[in-house]
């Protein structure tokens, strides 16, 4: 029987508080995060790690419902880190919108994902409007919800990409 939606956002909060990334998926993470804490002053890269290490392990549930089991391959089998970001921005556009394409990526419902993402990018944007003393407008609240989506989708992403280049092998 397969987690319902809130289920699964729970058990993916709950895995990010562990480290669930494969060594190649550390890699690609920390080099996206330090350009963004170049990129943007404040809080921000603190924002998009838990957000983006979120993502990756809504990922890691799913695998874990449909009970599917991978492992990181051999080392000198790794794709190269441009490839697998390559890979990365490729299905974070394919699941921004309603390209045909992601179902290829897909290992479950892609209602069900959706419903779940919704969930995990609901429960950041609450986590930063609470810690904040400020009244967001309409705008600035739409803008931080935009950022949150694109960290906790290139998680998702991320942990597919390793899939989808060899990165990830089926236990």
């Amino acid at each position: 029987m397969l987690l319902a939606a809130d289920e699964m956002a729970y058990r993916a909060r709950a895995l990010a508080q562990s480290d669930p990334f494969t060594l190649l998926a550390r890699r690609s993470m920390d080099r996206a995060i330090d350009a963004e804490r170049t990129a943007q002053p404040g809080n921000f890269a603190i924002w998009a790690t838990a957000a983006f290490t979120k993502g990756y392990c809504v990922r890691r549930v799913e695998e874990e419902d449909e009970g599917v089991t991978y492992a990181a391959s051999p080392e000198d089998t790794l794709p190269d880190l441009d490839q697998l970001d390559a890979k990365t921005t490729e299905i974070v556009a394919a699941l921004r919108s309603d390209d045909d394409s992601l179902h290829e990526y897909l290992i479950s419902d892609e209602e069900r994902l959706l419903d779940v993402l919704d969930q995990v990018i609901g429960s950041e944007v609450r986590n930063r409007l609470e810690n904040t003393n400020q009244v967001l407008t309409s705008p600035a609240r739409a803008e931080l919800e935009d950022y949150l989506t694109y960290w906790v989708v290139r998680g998702y992403a991320l942990r597919a990409a390793e899939l989808a280049t060899g990165a990830l092998t089926r236990a």
